[in-house]
């Protein structure tokens, strides 16, 4: 138990760094049947409740579903950028990716925190959702966590650039710039407030899982309502593709009975069906993380999607 907490804290996103845990391979018991074996950050295999899951999928890093955010995330990030330039700052590309892979981060904790509750749900992600196909009975605009991302984002920014120039300075035996030392001790100080921020709006946004019904957030990941019901009706249910891979590839999908999967499932499909631009997640109270988007002609399901971090170890030691 010396290095577990630390290490699930780095797979979860929670945390920032972490220590080689000790073995050859880590077991943990997550509950009464629920059992995961990790070689460092790699899922070995997974055994819930009597089904063995081998194979996870990082599929939200696709191009077939990261661009369904990309407008979102475009518009936040030309916040921060204007944020920063205010303040004389400029953003390469390197800090581009790296708030793009943050910004990923944030759905994935969502749904982690939301799986981790153990009641189940289900997440539509959708810019302009059609409301003759969804019912929202409780609209709730909550932009807390794309808010408190940009703070964090910023705040991250000006904390690195000042403690390179205080780093610098004392490297070359020069006089240390004085705004540039107070600048990177508020920032430190306001980047712990963002953290905590983010986490809170995560764990806010997850719990609303616990209400019967659709949690539903736009491309910002703002969330616009919860309890959403999915009106669609169907005669005939849409043909469902499971993926055994990032994208639909020859070889790599199967046909699926949507009859097989419970309600949840069978609405979501539906709806994601109806709205090309839509990503839907549905987490089962005793199984993985599903992921339901069209892809072109083709309405795909890919199971046990991959959530945790998977960076090489190297780089966290």
């Amino acid at each position: 138990f010396d290095l577990q907490e630390c290490h699930h804290l780095f797979l979860t996103h929670e945390g920032d760094s972490c220590f080689s845990p000790p073995g050859v391979i880590q077991v943990q018991v997550h509950a009464i049947g629920s059992v995961i074996v990790y070689n460092n950050l790699s899922i070995i295999a997974e055994l819930n409740h009597g089904n063995l899951i081998e194979d996870s999928i990082d599929v939200i890093k696709s191009p077939t579903i990261l661009r369904k955010f990309q407008s979102g995330f475009r518009r936040r990030l030309g916040r921060i950028v204007e944020a920063l330039s205010n303040k004389g700052h400029s953003l390469e590309a390197s800090d581009v990716s790296r708030i793009h892979r943050f910004w990923i981060e944030l759905l994935q904790r969502v749904l982690l925190r939301a799986r981790g509750i153990g009641h189940g749900g289900a997440f539509l992600v959708c810019e302009n959702p059609d409301k003759s196909l969804l019912q929202c009975k409780y609209e709730f605009d909550y932009p807390r966590l794309p808010d408190a991302f940009e703070c964090l984002c910023i705040a991250e920014h000006i904390y690195y650039k000042n403690s390179e120039l205080v780093l610098d300075s004392c490297d070359n035996n020069q006089t240390i710039d004085r705004d540039a030392y107070f600048n990177a001790i508020f920032s430190s100080e306001e980047i712990s407030d963002a953290k905590e921020a983010v986490a809170g709006a995560i764990g806010m946004i997850a719990s609303l899982s616990r209400v019967d019904g659709v949690v539903l957030l736009d491309s910002e990941m703002v969330v616009r309502g919860f309890g959403c019901e999915i009106k669609t009706h169907h005669e005939n249910d849409p043909q469902l593709i499971g993926c055994k891979a990032m994208k639909p590839l020859r070889g790599k999908t199967y046909k699926l009975d949507l009859q097989k999967y419970g309600t949840r499932h069978r609405s979501m499909a539906r709806y994601c069906d109806k709205d090309a631009n839509a990503v839907g997640f549905v987490i089962s109270s005793d199984g993985p993380v599903r992921c339901i988007s069209r892809h072109g002609k083709q309405l795909c399901f890919w199971d046990n999607i991959q959530l945790k971090s998977v960076y090489p170890f190297s780089e966290c030691e």
